[in-house]
Formats: C-alpha cells, sequence, structure tokens
C-alpha cells in the first residue's frame, strides 16, 4: 500500500502524462486529416471517410468490454497476468474473426461492381483499415495490461 500523498502525487502524475498525450495525439490527428483531405480530394477522402466510420462502428465487437475489465482484473492481481493475457486474446481473435465476416459481407453485399475502379478502392481501403483497427485492438489490450500495472507513461508514449 501506499501513504496517501505519495498515491496522490502518482495519480497526479499519470492522469497529466496521459492527459498531455492524448492532446498531442489529437493535434497530430487534426493535422494529418486537414492535410489528407486537401490531398486527396473530396471523391478519395470520401471513400477514407466512408470506410472509416463503417469499419470503425463495427470494429466495437472487437472489445466487447474487455478493455476495462483487463485493467480492472490484472489491478487486482497481478499474478494471473498470463492466464488472463491469455485468455483475452484467445476471446479477441473470436471477435475480429466476427467482425472481419461482418465487415466484409457487408463490403460484397453492398459495393456496385459495375463501377470496377471505385470498387476495388473501396475494397483496398476497407482491408487496410480493417487490419489497422484489428492490430489497434490487440494493441489496446496491452496498453490495458499497462494501466493494470500502473505503467501510464508507456500508455501515454504508445499515444503520441
Amino acid at each position: 500500500m501506499c501513504i496517501a500523498g505519495e498515491c496522490m502525487k502518482k495519480l497526479l502524475k499519470n492522469t497529466g502524462f496521459l492527459f498531455i498525450s492524448k492532446l498531442i495525439s489529437a493535434i497530430f490527428t487534426l493535422s494529418y486529416t486537414i492535410y489528407l483531405a486537401r490531398y486527396l480530394g473530396p471523391s478519395d477522402y470520401g471513400v477514407i471517410a466512408y470506410v472509416l466510420a463503417f469499419v470503425g462502428l463495427i470494429t466495437v465487437v472487437t472489445d466487447m468490454g474487455l478493455y476495462p475489465l483487463t485493467i480492472r482484473e490484472i489491478a487486482k492481481n497481478k499474478d494471473l497476468t498470463e492466464k488472463f493475457l491469455g485468455n483475452t486474446l484467445s476471446i479477441k481473435l473470436l471477435l475480429c474473426l466476427i467482425t472481419i465476416i461482418v465487415i466484409f459481407a457487408y463490403v460484397y453485399t453492398t459495393t456496385n461492381f459495375t463501377e470496377e475502379y471505385m470498387c476495388w478502392k473501396l475494397i483496398y481501403v476497407t482491408v487496410m483499415v480493417t487490419i489497422y483497427l484489428l492490430l489497434k485492438s490487440y494493441n489496446d489490450l496491452f496498453y490495458a495490461i499497462y494501466q493494470g500495472f500502473e505503467k501510464i507513461t508507456y500508455v501515454g508514449i504508445g499515444y503520441i
């Protein structure tokens, strides 16, 4: 256990570091989004925005509350981290497979294959965004482990 002053100091340090890292990340995101929209133009950026919105909504399934659960359970009992990590990775794999099936079933049923160039562009962007978001889902699991061990500085650096 820690003394009240030490706990408060650690809490403020972790919160401040996480806040600053998320702020820096948001500024970078805003900057490259503006640049990307200007560089690609309305049509191509529209494809990316459409895919990001759709895949972002569907990939919520890959978490299903595992992130806060992982933090809570590891913070309670750090000795069970390996067992909990193995179980969580297995569950995430199953959820990711379900997500991939849903995303590509939707793309297949809604894509107009008469416009071949736009069709392949949409499929390519969907594959790339899906891979990114699924890898991010696994990455978030490791962030949760660091948070469970109260190593917030690593999480903050990862956000940047």
